[in-house]
């Protein structure tokens, strides 16, 4: 089972950050001293339920959901989807681990892949035992966690490559909101989803197989019980999750670029950042 990218103390920080709070401002609307605020975040302890009350409300989360956070009570289910070709590769990298997934048409043999990860040798695995021809690779974001196998996907198998208008990848093409692609009788849209980084994208993918939900592949926009660090807008980020991402079908499989597979279901009902 993939653990949860986010526990309590980084959901503390990045709604902290993402507020523009300072820790002895939090720290009096939380009636707590600074010090413990930063034990808190730093992981060295967890507050009694009444003081993770008044974070919530200090940091506009869910009260219940920050509750079920700090003591470890939700993983989503299912935590893998039966989907014979949508494949979840996670590797590591600096210490973390970070999702790349590959996708194809089962007629065609046409694939994609979202994102690189880090393990070369395990998308070139899946490649050639399926075996299967690699025609698109969609960037959710250019940070390097991301990207790091760029170079060597290029040179492997030239896929086309695909980024949003507001993050430069050289030799990529640019796709922006509602831009569909087609994969065989799968076809993929593009919304954007931009607040972690800033041209973040979300693709859809559909038509996986009869009977099988959508998936959502949302790079650092969303994780399981969390969303990504608002590194350039905090609200921009909560605002495009709750307009396109949360409003999908609960069904639909989201598949986040760090921790484990979650639902919009899920997500709607244990979120702590989504009232």
């Amino acid at each position: 089972m993939i653990p949860l990218e986010d526990k309590f103390n980084d959901i503390l920080g990045k709604a902290r950050r993402g507020l523009g709070l300072s820790v002895d401002k939090l720290a009096g609307l939380a009636e707590c001293s600074e010090k413990q605020l930063q034990d808190w975040e730093a992981g060295n302890s967890v507050p009694e339920d009444s003081a993770i009350t008044r974070l919530a409300g200090a940091l506009q989360l869910a009260p219940s959901r920050l509750l079920d956070s700090a003591h470890g009570r939700w993983h989503p289910v299912p935590s893998n989807p039966r989907i014979k070709n949508f494949l979840q590769l996670t590797s590591s990298y600096g210490g973390m681990l970070v999702n790349a997934f590959l996708v194809w048409d089962v007629a065609t043999r046409e694939a994609a892949l979202f994102d690189t990860g880090t393990d070369f040798q395990a998308i070139r695995e899946q490649i050639e035992s399926n075996p299967l021809r690699l025609k698109y690779l969609f960037l959710t974001h250019a940070h390097v966690d991301h990207v790091a196998l760029l170079d060597e996907i290029r040179t492997a198998w030239a896929p086309e490559v695909i980024t949003s208008k507001g993050e430069y990848v050289p030799n990529a093409a640019v796709a922006g909101e509602g831009r569909s692609f087609d994969l065989g009788r799968i076809q993929i849209e593009v919304l954007e989803t931009e607040g972690h980084s800033p041209g973040g994208l979300t693709y859809i993918v559909r038509n996986l197989g009869e009977r099988l939900p959508m998936v959502a592949v949302v790079g650092d926009a969303l994780f399981a019980g969390s969303v990504g660090g608002p590194k350039f807008s905090y609200e921009r980020l909560l605002g495009n999750v709750r307009r396109k991402v949360l409003t999908l079908p609960d069904d639909t499989v989201l598949a986040p670029g760090h921790g484990p597979l979650t639902t919009v279901g899920e997500e709607k009902k244990h979120n702590p950042f989504f009232l």
